[in-house]
């Protein structure tokens, strides 16, 4: 009998571990830079400094994929608290061989929003949806008393703000390039003129000349210690 109960522990325990897994998502909520110095600052200045920040988090999920875009929403509640007004709607779910799918997420808006409120909603949702690969669209229907007013279909292309995503430095710019005079926005100074120099060569000239007085520097010191040293001995 103990076997028995042993034998079916471990395949409920095998079966478990199977059906559910931790999978690593990121939610982005609506974030300022005031001011600073970073090299996207440019694109957060033409947006009063608004962007969109990713949040990683790490969660254990089972194969329902209609938890996975709750505990998306469960998430961004925890930074804002009207996200408690908003919750998953009737949903096709589509399958592709074995992988299934939402091509369109449909979000349901139990309640009125003030204008900010529900531009920051819209960003949020549609970035966060958008970022994990599978979705195509967000629509967004807004109920009033219980029953549905208005749809609206959002995508990449109706974000209001940048969003903070990865990039491969070495195609930001091209080496041995020299930018004449340019003006930057500083979000500091608002602005500033700079000259920027990107070739290796000029850049080597002039560390080349600080090296030569470190040198004359370092060989004082050791000369000066050398005699004092010879002095101690002779007395």
């Amino acid at each position: 009998m103990r076997k028995i109960l042993m034998l079916l522990l471990i395949l409920s325990a095998a079966f478990e571990l199977k059906a559910t897994h931790h999978m690593t998502y990121f939610v982005f909520v609506e974030t300022n830079f005031a001011q600073g110095y970073w090299k996207d600052a440019e694109l957060t200045y033409d947006h009063g400094g608004t962007f969109l920040y990713p949040y990683k988090y790490t969660d254990l999920f089972g194969t329902v994929k209609e938890d996975f875009y709750k505990k998306l929403l469960d998430r961004l509640e925890e930074h804002h608290d009207f996200y408690g007004k908003v919750q998953l709607d009737e949903n096709e779910l589509k399958k592709d061989g074995y992988r299934e799918y939402y091509d369109t997420l449909n979000v349901a808006m139990m309640e009125a929003f003030p204008p900010s409120q529900l531009q920051t909603a819209k960003n949020e949702l549609t970035a966060t949806i958008l970022n994990a690969g599978e979705c195509e669209a967000v629509r967004l229907n807004f109920y009033e008393n219980g029953q549905r007013v208005k749809t609206e279909v959002f995508d990449y292309r109706h974000l209001d703000y940048p969003v903070f995503d990865l990039v491969t430095m070495d195609a930001v710019s091209e080496p041995g390039q020299r930018v004449a005079e340019k003006t930057i926005h500083d979000t500091v100074y608002q602005t500033r003129t700079d000259t920027v120099y990107t070739d290796p060569e000029q850049k080597e000239a002039k560390g080349d000349a600080g090296k030569c007085w470190d040198r004359y520097l370092w060989l004082a010191v050791i000369v000066v210690l050398l005699v004092y040293l010879l002095r101690k001995r002779v007395q």
